[in-house]
């Protein structure tokens, strides 16, 4: 089952994690596209998602840099970005333009229950 063909983009440099929330996501109904670097993002190597998954810590381009980038351009300015990080960074994430910021170790459907927050409005629409 789709959720309303929701498109969702993690970006994590952590393998195992974003094998993990990747298989967790599709199996509740999300499209997910992963990788493990921003960089492609900035390249526009990605097709824009519904909604972005970003680990604080990525190599290269570090997901802060990766929401300002992202809340500079048109397409993806209003685009929800839920951030993981395991470093205490909520007034820097809010003043980057996150909307939510979930710290690591982290229960998977806690993340999930954040998801649906930013993504069930246009699944019921669908619905209805």
């Amino acid at each position: 089952m789709q959720v309303a063909n929701q498109r969702i983009l993690i970006i994590e440099n952590d393998e195992d994690t974003l094998f993990l929330l990747g298989h967790a996501l599709r199996k509740s109904g999300y499209t997910v596209e992963t990788c493990t670097a921003g960089s492609g993002l900035v390249e526009f190597k990605h097709k824009l998602p519904d909604l972005f998954i970003l680990d604080k810590d990525l190599p290269t381009i570090d997901g802060l840099a990766i929401t300002k980038f992202l809340r500079l351009q048109e397409a993806t300015r209003s685009t929800p970005i839920i951030m993981i990080s395991a470093h205490q960074i909520r007034q820097k994430a809010k003043r980057t333009g996150i909307n939510e910021l979930v710290i690591k170790p982290f229960q998977v459907n806690h993340l999930l229950k954040i998801i649906k927050k930013y993504t069930h409005t246009a699944s019921e629409e669908i619905e209805a």
